[in-house]
C-alpha cells in the first residue's frame, strides 16, 4: 500500500486553471499486488494487479 499527497490542475497556454484546483492536495491511496511461482527457480515477483482508492 502506497499513500501519497497529491495536488493535479491543468493550465493553458496563458497560464490560466482550466482543470482541477492548484490548491487543493488529495490523498491518494494505491494498491499494489505482487506474485510469483513458489516453485520456479527466478527469484524475481512481478507486478499483477494495481488499484487506487
Amino acid at each position: 500500500k502506497f499513500i501519497s499527497e497529491i495536488i493535479s490542475f491543468k493550465k493553458d497556454k496563458d497560464n490560466n486553471v482550466i482543470d482541477g484546483d492548484p490548491n487543493k492536495i488529495k490523498t491518494v491511496i494505491d494498491r499494489w499486488k505482487f506474485t510469483r511461482k513458489i516453485s520456479s527457480m527466478n527469484p524475481n515477483w512481478y507486478l499483477a494487479e494495481t488499484k487506487t482508492n
